[in-house]
């Protein structure tokens, strides 16, 4: 059976929407409403958060992953985080694949381009392993492209790859 449901605000908009017929059955549940903004974008999590208004001095994000419980662990535990994402399981060959995908980065920021960012690492390392690769475009004066500065984890080398082919780079 077909059954939907809504979740309304006090102010009659949509909180929480099951709708069980999208996505030929399978279903999707929404957070929040908008005239479905990406209309090619099928999800079974969408959410559609209302415009914020942040004080000064006090930090914004349109969803917080802020765990106020320990996780304990009895013994040893291969994983222990607060977010894990799998590689999805695809049928067919899309023109890209990626367990995460960033569309945009803001360019808002106050200082310019050194306080915009896709991803924004603000404390901890970052740990690649196995076959990783971690890419950085390198830009000429003019904005163009030359090449880029790569992280070959599976020969832990540090790598500038140019229309004229790869470079390891050694220490002098």
């Amino acid at each position: 059976a077909d059954y939907n449901f809504k979740v309304l605000t006090d102010a009659g908009t949509t909180a929480i929407n099951v709708d069980a017929g999208a996505n030929a059955g399978k279903g999707e549940v929404g957070l929040g409403y908008t005239a479905n903004p990406d209309g090619n974008n099928r999800a079974w999590l969408k959410i559609y958060p209302p415009a914020l208004t942040t004080a000064t001095d006090k930090s914004t994000s349109l969803v917080s992953i802020q765990p106020d419980y320990v996780l304990t662990m009895d013994g040893t535990v291969p994983v222990a985080a607060t977010l894990q994402l799998e590689e999805p399981n695809l049928s067919g060959a899309p023109t890209l694949a990626a367990t995460l995908y960033i569309k945009d980065a803001p360019h808002e920021g106050a200082a310019g381009a050194a306080a915009n960012a896709a991803i924004w690492i603000a404390a901890g390392d970052i740990a690649m392993k196995g076959t990783s690769y971690l890419r950085l475009p390198i830009h000429d004066t003019d904005g163009t492209v030359e090449g880029s500065l790569w992280y070959d984890a599976s020969e832990d080398k540090l790598k500038f790859k140019t229309a004229a082919g790869v470079e390891t780079i050694t220490s002098s």
